[in-house]
């Protein structure tokens, strides 16, 4: 069957490039021969080669030509409903109750009160403050700064924690809660520590009082004078 055109591919083309000038003539005269009137001719087997891989798609195009001539694919038949020709309608009689029953309101009245939760959450955490003792807030306050600039700030519940640890630490005493303290803001300690013997010794003589931990009112067998004569000896470098 003669045809007037045909579609060329670009993947015709970038395989028909590979040839030289001779067989590249061949290729091209080969294939629009075949494409419009079906007639193969032998050539280089290079051609041979590469139009054995355009020809099945020059004859899937060539049937695709072939039923679009015979019109393609027949269209559905569309069987359209007759109208009615019934022309008394019949229409629905009203019932003959009387009695109209009204929608009772509704007796449900939901209140929906708009609660933000973040009032809720600081209302929480207002409830939640620590308290800071009076005796220790002034080096109390400056720790909580110096977290601050380490960029490692304490929580209210890290507020608590440090409470209760300076209380295990001081056994209770307010001049040794404000030596941690001290101790922890002068070395940009992130923590609180016991006192070391050195440091200790240096509170026992700045103090000049002795410590209530090592007292003889809590322990009755212990002997301040010794203690006092211990530390000094620590403070002076002797064992």
């Amino acid at each position: 069957m003669a045809r007037d055109s045909f579609v060329f591919y670009r993947s015709f083309f970038e395989g028909i490039s590979a040839l030289n000038d001779e067989e590249r003539l061949q290729a091209y005269d080969l294939i629009c021969d075949y494409a419009l009137n079906q007639n193969i001719t032998e050539t280089k087997p290079m051609v041979n080669a590469i139009f054995a891989l355009i020809k099945p798609q020059l004859d899937a195009n060539l049937v695709r030509y072939t039923n679009g001539i015979k019109g393609g694919r027949p269209n559905k038949k569309i069987s359209k409903e007759k109208p009615n020709n019934n022309l008394n309608e019949t229409k629905t009689k009203p019932k003959n109750n009387q009695s109209i029953t009204k929608t009772k309101p509704n007796v449900n009245v939901n209140v929906n009160d708009n609660v933000n939760v973040n009032d809720i959450r600081k209302e929480n955490i207002k409830e939640k403050r620590v308290v800071i003792p009076e005796e220790i807030s002034e080096e109390f306050d400056a720790f909580v700064e110096m977290r601050v600039k380490l960029k490692d700030p304490l929580t209210e519940y890290a507020k608590k924690l440090c409470l209760d640890k300076l209380e295990k630490l001081s056994n209770g005493d307010t001049n040794i809660k404000k030596a941690i303290l001290q101790q922890s803001i002068l070395h940009g300690w992130k923590g609180l520590f016991e006192l070391s013997d050195k440091e200790m010794a240096q509170y026992r003589l700045d103090s000049k009082d002795v410590v209530p931990a090592y007292s003889t009112e809590n322990n009755p067998t212990f002997d301040a004078n010794r203690f006092n004569e211990i530390l000094g000896r620590r403070t002076n470098g002797q064992n």
